[in-house]
């Protein structure tokens, strides 16, 4: 059986999953000086991701709009100002957005708008211009007749055509396209693999761990050592009665500015040759030989499978036993688990070396294994970042 959809990857409505990602990254993409304030440390992870997103937003917004934000206007009655939607959106959130964009981490790389705003900022001088913003409004309203408004109105409107100047030379709006285009042909990819594996297979058990290094190895651990570890570990699954029945895997590389380099794995073993019941067995079993026998005790993992109880109350499972005709779990197993490894990388990751391979899969079943089956495009459901238990599911252990 093969799930349909009507439409493929939309990354305009992708603001829950978004907050979820920078969520997960919170305590890696700021700076951990003592030139990050107080405000920063004292924010809640949401609240950081709600911001993140909002700096991400009023670009699009500014990109989408054209004329001068704020007019000022003179009448019989005295001055007022005239403020587009977009403006009476964002200019009062500007001291955060500019807080928050101030501190991130250069060894991450963020969505294209994000850069897009830092450049502007820091060309203009605005991060370091003595600006009182909240001074200039009262709620949705600019106070007229304040020198300080007039002068923060000025930097506003010269922000936003800065930033419009800027999209437009280095055509922002078209490579962040073609990225997105990218992660979604990945994501297709990935989805038509998985069809496969269960149109060859009616019954997989889906299993996930993280697979990380101990926190005293962490940071001298180098990226050919840890992709050496991982290819040795897939290369024994030939022959090792560990991984007897596996019929395919995915597995993601990424980087942690605390928990350094680590992988996140999707295995998918044969239901038929393995017991499904012991999903969380074979998890830590894998998760063991990570460390004791491919790292030699350096290594530690997350056995994601032990949380299925919780994420099957939550009906976000994705992972254990899956039949080839429980359209749902599948579904659960695109979105919740596929998805996150994809898109995560539309919103932040870390700056590797050029052509290094981040993501990667088995190989497609042989085509006397398969059934039959029409290919067909996902749209990536988008889950409440509120909801419990859903970030280990989808990004794994946090940093210790």
């Amino acid at each position: 059986m093969t799930i349909t959809a009507p439409v493929p990857l939309v990354f305009s409505n992708d603001s829950l999953l978004r907050l979820q990602i920078y969520q997960d990254q919170t305590d890696n993409i700021f700076q951990s000086n003592e030139s990050c304030p107080d405000y920063i440390g004292s924010l809640h992870r949401l609240d950081c991701a709600e911001l993140m997103g909002s700096v991400s937003e009023f670009v699009a917004g500014t990109l989408k709009t054209d004329g001068i934000p704020i007019l000022r206007v003179l009448t019989k009655q005295g001055e007022h100002f005239q403020m587009q939607p977009m403006a009476k959106c964002f200019y009062r959130q500007m001291p955060r957005l500019l807080k928050v964009t101030q501190h991130l981490s250069p060894h991450y790389a963020y969505d294209e708008y994000i850069s897009a705003f830092i450049a502007c900022a820091e060309k203009l001088g605005i991060y370091d211009a003595p600006v009182d913003w909240d001074s200039t409004c009262n709620g949705h309203h600019i106070l007229s007749g304040l020198p300080e408004t007039i002068h923060c109105v000025d930097i506003f409107n010269e922000f936003v055509a800065e930033i419009r100047t800027y999209c437009h030379a280095l055509k922002i709006k078209e490579k962040r396209r073609l990225r997105l285009r990218e992660i979604d042909r990945r994501y297709q990819d990935l989805c038509e693999y998985v069809d496969c594996l269960f149109q060859s297979w009616n019954r997989l058990i889906v299993v996930r761990v993280d697979f990380f290094y101990a926190n005293q190895f962490s940071e001298i651990v180098s990226i050919e050592q840890a992709q050496y570890d991982l290819k040795r570990l897939l290369d024994n699954r030939r022959t090792n009665t560990l991984f007897k029945g596996m019929r395919g895997y995915i597995w993601k590389l990424e980087y942690a500015l605390k928990k350094g380099i680590h992988f996140h794995l999707i295995f998918f073993l044969d239901g038929a040759v393995r017991q499904p019941t012991s999903h969380v067995y074979f998890a830590k079993e894998i998760g063991e030989y990570w460390v004791k026998v491919i790292t030699e005790g350096k290594g530690d993992y997350w056995n994601v499978n032990a949380e299925a109880k919780n994420y099957e109350r939550l009906n976000r499972r994705g992972i254990g036993e899956i039949h080839q005709a429980d359209a749902s779990l599948r579904q659960h197993l695109e979105a919740f688990v596929i998805g996150y490894l994809c898109k995560a990388d539309q919103f932040v990751r870390f700056k590797f070396k050029k052509r290094l391979r981040v993501i990667a899969r088995g190989e497609f079943p042989k085509r006397e294994h398969r059934k039959p089956g029409p290919k067909s495009k996902r749209t990536l459901k988008i889950v409440s970042v509120r909801s419990p238990g859903l970030l280990k599911l989808c990004g794994g252990k946090q940093a210790p």
